[in-house]
């Protein structure tokens, strides 16, 4: 069980998560530092689903830099298409795994169905505590950081399967 929250703010895409995971069959929630949000050649990715898919996401994306151009087909060629592949020879490709990444200061969610898309507003989330953590997000205010994390805070006090500790990360299209 996840949330992953993300903004954009003056050309850096910020990105949150907590690290609370459950087993299948299993009806905890276990806090164990797990982080879910990462850094792979140059893209902030933030992962949510099955924790297997996801542990092998993070593992081994490995996309290419960004050096410019459209950011969404960046994402769709040099990790969604690499990760489906990786996830069908894993047996692996069925399990939800679902993808909030920061490239070329740009929000993107990205789905190992291929879906990768924009967010209207600069701001999305991903998980099982997405809906508390977009209200949030909305009223919060503050330094991104500050609204990430308030958003984190108040998702894991409605949505029992959220649990810190936190993580953050930001970048620019450098980055």
């Amino acid at each position: 069980m996840t949330c992953i929250v993300g903004l954009e703010d003056a050309g850096k895409v910020w990105l949150g998560g907590d690290s609370a995971v459950s087993w299948t069959g299993d009806d905890a929630v276990h806090a164990v530092s797990h982080k879910k949000v990462v850094r792979r050649g140059g893209l902030l990715i933030g992962l949510a689903g099955h924790l297997g898919a996801c542990t092998l996401a993070a593992s081994v994306a490995a996309p290419e830099p960004y050096d410019g151009g459209d950011p969404r087909e960046h994402v769709l060629v040099s990790l969604v298409l690499p990760l489906r592949a990786t996830l069908k020879k894993a047996g692996l490709l069925d399990e939800p795994c679902d993808l909030l990444i920061g490239c070329g200061g740009k929000l993107l969610y990205a789905g190992t169905d291929g879906a990768v898309h924009g967010f209207r507003d600069g701001c999305g989330a991903i998980g099982s505590g997405s809906s508390y953590a977009l209200g949030a997000l909305h009223a919060a205010r503050g330094t991104p950081k500050l609204r990430l994390r308030r958003a984190l805070e108040a998702t894991a006090h409605y949505c029992a399967s959220v649990a810190g500790p936190f993580y953050f990360l930001h970048g620019s299209p450098a980055a």
